[in-house]
């Protein structure tokens, strides 16, 4: 048929994501963490327990807006945006049953 001459080119694309794990997913998990400490507190030690809530749910809210204005702009939710919320919902659901437990 013929003999065509053909280049070819490889391109060995890499992704760096210790950047990623060190500035949110690991504060993520250790926020998480530290939310789920107030499970073990005393019922009654109402303040400790405000503060463990409180302060994890402002931390998570901190790190999403950080993780998110590193990323360039896309319409779509990413994996990082995705693994952010459901950090967020056990932190806010660990505040929400502080909340439920204390009320009853």
């Amino acid at each position: 048929l013929g003999e065509y001459t053909v280049m070819t080119a490889h391109f060995h694309l890499k992704r760096k994501i210790g950047y990623f794990v060190i500035q949110t997913y690991l504060p993520c998990i250790m926020t998480v963490i530290l939310s789920q400490v107030s499970f073990w507190l005393n019922r009654e030690s109402v303040p400790a327990r405000t503060v463990f809530g409180v302060t994890t749910v402002l931390t998570m809210t901190t790190l999403s807006i950080s993780a998110r204005n590193s990323l360039p702009k896309v319409a779509y939710a990413t994996a990082m945006d995705w693994f952010i919320a459901v950090c967020y919902a056990f932190v806010f659901s660990a505040l929400i049953e502080f909340a439920t437990v204390n009320y009853f």
